[in-house]
């Protein structure tokens, strides 16, 4: 029960995450609990209530939340990611199933996703242990995510997690 999780594992040598660096993709197994612990669903609080996609974002993390706006299919050719038409972005951006992302070329967010948000691994750790769960319960993608962030600040950087569900 639940959405999808989908996440990105960004790194950045400043804690202002000012040119953040994409590590890894996750989309770990649904689970209403976790999803509820990084957004706050059903009247149902979390410890950090969803701050949106960060701005600047990693190309990884926009890559993978993100659709290119394209005038014809040939415009689609090339780009490597999902694509979207101008017609169909107009009609996401004015409905507000998207909103635009800053970044080279003309993209929005997919119109499937929602909630976007990020959180320090401290944050983390805390939305987890006030929703009362425990780290030995998620699910095995999610741990590693978890490992990576950790990883990443022992060797002396900065690290976030940048995730979204897909409905």
């Amino acid at each position: 029960m639940g959405l999808d999780i989908e996440l990105v594992i960004e790194s950045s040598d400043s804690d202002s995450f000012s040119s953040p660096s994409g590590i890894a993709y996750f989309s770990p197994p649904r689970d209403t609990d976790t999803f509820i612990a990084l957004a706050g669903m059903w009247e149902k609080p979390c410890f950090i209530p969803a701050r949106g996609f960060p701005d600047p974002a990693s190309s990884m993390a926009v890559a993978h939340y993100g659709r290119v706006i394209v005038d014809t299919v040939e415009d689609a050719d090339g780009w490597g990611t999902a694509t979207i038409s101008r017609e169909l972005a107009n009609e996401c951006l004015e409905s507000k199933r998207s909103h635009a992302l800053d970044y080279t070329g003309e993209w929005i967010s997919a119109p499937q996703y929602a909630y976007p948000g990020w959180l320090r691994l401290h944050e983390l750790k805390s939305a987890l242990e006030f929703s009362g769960i425990e780290t030995s319960h998620l699910s095995t993608d999610f741990q590693l995510a978890m490992d990576v962030m950790k990883s990443i600040e022992m060797r002396g950087g900065f690290s976030r997690m940048v995730f979204w569900f897909d409905y």
